[in-house]
């Protein structure tokens, strides 16, 4: 019983990587709501079996350390900021587009401390990793083909993630994993393929075009290159590398910068996009913020809760932003977002998970002696978050910034954590054990709106988009959305008769109004 548990919590972990390359065509947003459903019913399965194993076996129960503390408090005050905010249905289930809200944030701390409880070796984070590599080998090569022309795609590489900004930061985890895994293994063919596959996620992430990302990349290496070349004497070899990275870079970016209006910068796109940065850009983020903080000054302790900044920014609009997309959702600033959402409370909360990292991989090591990590692993986590962390002052956090933050988080707590006497001691029959039944969760509703738009009756769609509506699910306003698109179809089409015409009208029209009711 317990290795059939092991295994399937283990086969979970490492499944959920894999997910980047999962494509749901059959959904709405097909890019988002497929990983995001596998990744919650993966993460789900898993959990069940994880605490049945851990009933049995107390070396894989919890054990306490400051990020898992960081990462608890977040919980517990997104809860009641989602609980207390404008719209706590939305804060708690978010939408398809999205896929946030307090249900992947709790789901995301389940991922992230099952990963710290059961991978607690070396060897199973290298193999954990080297699974995360081979999926990323398959989502960059999928971007060269879309650079290249092979398959469909824009001038800027999103392969299987659906949002080039969504790729850059996936490749930023990787081409540090890879790091990670470079400085750990002994064996040169595979240091070689390492090394490889960090420059190759480096030429796809320049190729997403996302210059928030690019800087993180920047500074993560510069973070890395800095730490490794100032405290890592007893690595001869390694600072040597770091020194020459960190110079490197140095002389590339003041190249870049040199180089910028040169006709080989200028014509390509992605590089042209990354080399025009200036302030200016700045000037619609900066507007956006403005109005977030403007609505943090009416709900500055726990904010408005998650999902909902189209609040502030709809009662605090800026007309000044005529000209961009009428539609802002996110402030596209994660520590504006938390502002925001959770309040000063929220945002004190989310960045005492990193100043917890802060503490264990910069000033712990240097009070006293700690041997949970090497000088060259140490750089290679806070190069990794010094990236995460400047790409997130421009962009927001999706599914897969949050796997792979969670993955980060997990293999930091496996090191630093310690045991909780009072959990560790508890002993439960076996016999009991055994009569603990596994949750299992099913979502229907984007199956009745697919229905909907399958149907070549008009009538046959109204009756789906009803059925849809009738679940009462997370999902009304987006069905009622997807209401009003047939109806201006059908009122256009003159082989549909008026009676047809009529019933859609008046559905929508109810539909709209309970919305209103309901989220004014």
């Amino acid at each position: 019983m317990k290795e059939a548990l092991k295994t399937v919590v283990l086969g979970a972990l490492f499944a959920v990587p894999l997910l980047t390359l999962y494509v749901e065509n059959d959904y709405f947003f097909p890019f988002i709501t497929g990983k995001n459903f596998w990744f919650r019913i993966i993460v789900d399965v898993a959990f069940a079996a994880w605490i049945l194993l851990a009933l049995y076996e107390p070396k894989y129960r919890p054990k306490f350390s400051w990020i898992l503390g960081g990462f608890s408090t977040l919980l517990v005050v997104m809860f009641f900021a989602n609980l207390f905010g404008v719209h706590p249905r939305s804060s708690f289930w978010s939408n398809f587009e999205r896929m946030d809200g307090y249900v992947s944030l709790i789901h995301t701390g389940m991922y992230m401390l099952m990963l710290g409880c059961m991978l607690q070796t070396k060897k199973l984070w290298q193999m954990f990793l080297n699974v995360s590599l081979i999926a990323a080998f398959a989502v960059a090569l999928y971007g060269l083909a879309q650079y290249g022309g092979l398959v469909e795609g824009t001038s800027r590489i999103d392969s299987r993630l659906g949002n080039a900004a969504y790729m850059a930061v996936y490749m930023l985890f990787h081409i540090f994993f890879a790091f990670w895994l470079f400085v750990d293994s002994k064996n040169i063919t595979h240091k070689v393929v390492y090394s490889l596959l960090a420059v190759l996620f480096t030429f796809v992430l320049i190729e997403t075009g996302t210059r928030g990302t690019a800087l993180g990349l920047a500074a993560g290496l510069l973070v890395m290159s800095a730490y490794i070349g100032l405290f890592g004497t007893q690595f001869r070899e390694f600072r040597k590398y770091a020194i020459g990275i960190f110079i490197v870079l140095m002389l590339a970016v003041g190249g870049f910068i040199v180089g910028r209006d040169t006709e080989l910068v200028q014509s390509n796109p992605n590089l042209a996009r990354i080399a025009n940065i200036s302030f200016d850009d700045l000037t619609i983020r900066a507007t956006i913020w403005g109005l977030g903080l403007e609505g943090v000054k009416e709900r500055p302790l726990l904010g408005y809760g998650q999902s909902n900044f189209n609040f502030v920014f709809n009662e605090h609009y800026d007309p000044a932003l005529y000209a961009q997309e009428q539609w802002f959702d996110r402030s596209h600033n994660i520590f504006v977002d938390w502002l925001v959402t959770g309040g000063i409370l929220g945002l004190l909360s989310y960045l005492s998970i990193f100043a917890a990292c802060a503490w264990y991989l910069l000033i712990r090591p240097l009070i006293k002696k700690d041997e949970s990590f090497t000088v060259l692993e140490r750089g290679v986590l806070l190069g990794i978050l010094a990236g995460y962390f400047t790409h997130n002052f421009v962009v927001f956090d999706n599914i897969v910034s949050y796997i792979f933050f969670a993955a980060v988080l997990g293999l930091i707590h496996s090191r630093v954590s310690r045991p909780i006497q009072t959990i560790d001691k508890v002993k439960i029959d076996e016999s009991i054990i055994l009569q603990i039944a596994t949750p299992v969760i099913v979502i229907l509703a984007a199956g009745d709106i697919i229905d909907g738009f399958r149907s070549a009756e008009p009538m046959e769609r109204l009756k789906a988009f009803k059925r849809a509506i009738d679940r009462n699910s997370f999902a009304h306003q987006e069905i009622t959305e997807q209401l009003s698109q047939q109806v201006l179809a059908v009122m256009r089409n003159q082989t549909i008769s008026p009676e047809i015409k009529t019933a859609y009208i008046t559905y929508a029209e109810e539909q709209f109004d309970r919305l209103l009711r309901e989220k004014p």
